[in-house]
């Protein structure tokens, strides 16, 4: 026996191999092999995850303002890289923040009347109301360098002042009678004639601007009687900033040129619609976050741009219609948001008859003349606005209680 075994060991092995996968194959191994599947995937993943971590694309941070295309980073990011890519972003992350604060020193205005909002006493009040309309009245003269056409009664009152000082005085009397009356009439009369053409263009030659007396709207609430109510007051100082920040352009676009050579001869109207939240449509929620960081709404409603009022800053519109220097346009345009808030989103342009204005005592030169009616926006933050908003209009916003106003500096 023991020499068939031998003869045949191998046939003997094999056999013996056979048997065993047979009784395998049926033994209950299910939940080892189970184990086995389970931690051979799990291996196959952790594999395929650092594969991919191996091979996968990456690139720097966006540091460039006028780009959004991402560079390529050609080595993988180790800690030196990481530090590098780290610093820059706090860099940009500084920048932003500067960028803001310098945005808000641009943006920041005064009170008309310190504690007339955002819950005057009555006594603030009336204050509001006398200063404002002495306010509206002066703001062009002092920003802007403002004239007006000589009325008939300045150049009746100059030809008058022209006779007294320059032509009476020439009469000759000869035994009681005025001997040359008559020729000192004549002259005066050809003097006189001249005056009105002279006054106009002094005017041009001195002032940097036309502003009629009722060119710039006022907020009716003001008026009236009674003290003003809070929203009225709050209403009249916000068309009061807007007024400043859009005369200051057409003085920095004037620069200090007299009408003749100015770029804008003429504003010829301005107004400011009382509510800043007009256009939002009446129901329409478009800003629920109170997070000044969260992503801005839009809404097309009323704007082209799509901004409406939200928790980092209140859109306020107007419209502007000026006679100015056909052929500097776009350069007029270019100052109204160099360094301010200011969007201009329509604009309609029509020929201006000089000859027409100058019959009207508007004198502009030389240059083409045409008037453009502008249809824009201005954006003020409301980190420092929200504070000077009476309740309502915090209420009509979403906002809750402000901290007290801080007054912004000269």
């Amino acid at each position: 026996m023991m020499e068939i075994v031998k003869k045949n060991i191998l046939s003997v092995i094999c056999g013996v191999i056979a048997l065993a996968a047979l009784i395998a194959s049926v033994w209950p191994l299910g939940s080892f092999v189970g184990e086995l599947q389970t931690d051979l995937d799990t291996r196959k993943g952790a594999y395929d995850a650092l594969l991919g971590l191996k091979n996968k694309g990456r690139t720097l941070p966006v540091l460039k303002l006028e780009s959004t295309q991402a560079e390529p980073l050609v080595q993988f990011p180790n800690a030196e890289t990481i530090k590098r890519g780290e610093s820059a972003t706090d860099s940009v992350a500084q920048e932003s923040k500067n960028m803001l604060e310098a945005a808000v020193t641009l943006n920041q205005h005064q009170l008309l009347v310190a504690g007339s909002l955002p819950a005057p006493s009555e006594p603030l009040r009336y204050k509001f109301r006398q200063e404002y309309q002495v306010r509206v009245k002066n703001l062009p003269d002092e920003l802007l360098n403002a004239g007006r056409p000589p009325s008939p009664e300045s150049i009746k009152e100059a030809q008058t002042e022209l006779w007294e000082s320059e032509f009476k005085s020439n009469i000759i009397m000869l035994n009681g009678k005025e001997a040359n009356l008559p020729e000192v009439q004549a002259e005066y009369e050809i003097a006189s004639a001249r005056l009105p053409d002279q006054l106009r263009l002094s005017i041009a030659r001195e002032k940097s601007v036309y502003v009629d007396e009722n060119a710039i709207g006022k907020v009716p609430g003001i008026e009236g009687v009674g003290a003003p109510d809070p929203v009225n007051i709050w209403s009249a100082q916000l068309s009061l900033w807007v007024h400043e920040d859009l005369f200051n352009a057409i003085a920095d676009a004037n620069a200090g040129r007299p009408i003749v050579d100015a770029p804008i001869k003429r504003l010829v109207r301005l107004d400011v619609p009382q509510s800043f939240t007009q256009n939002i449509k009446p129901g329409e929620v478009v800003a629920t976050s109170t997070d000044p960081s969260a992503p801005l709404p839009k809404s097309f409603a009323g704007s082209v741009t799509g901004r409406v009022s939200n928790p980092l800053f209140d859109v306020v519109t107007f419209k502007l219609s000026l006679h100015v220097n056909a052929t500097q346009v776009p350069e007029i345009l270019s100052v109204f948001n160099r360094s301010r808030l200011i969007n201009v989103l329509r604009m309609d342009i029509d020929a201006v008859d000089a000859l027409a204005q100058l019959k009207q005592g508007y004198y502009y030169g030389t240059a083409p003349v045409v008037q453009i009616d502008l249809d824009g926006e201005i954006l003020y933050l409301r980190s420092w606005t929200v504070a000077f908003m009476p309740e309502r209009i915090r209420s009509g916003l979403g906002i809750g209680n402000p901290a007290a106003p801080v007054e912004a500096a000269e």
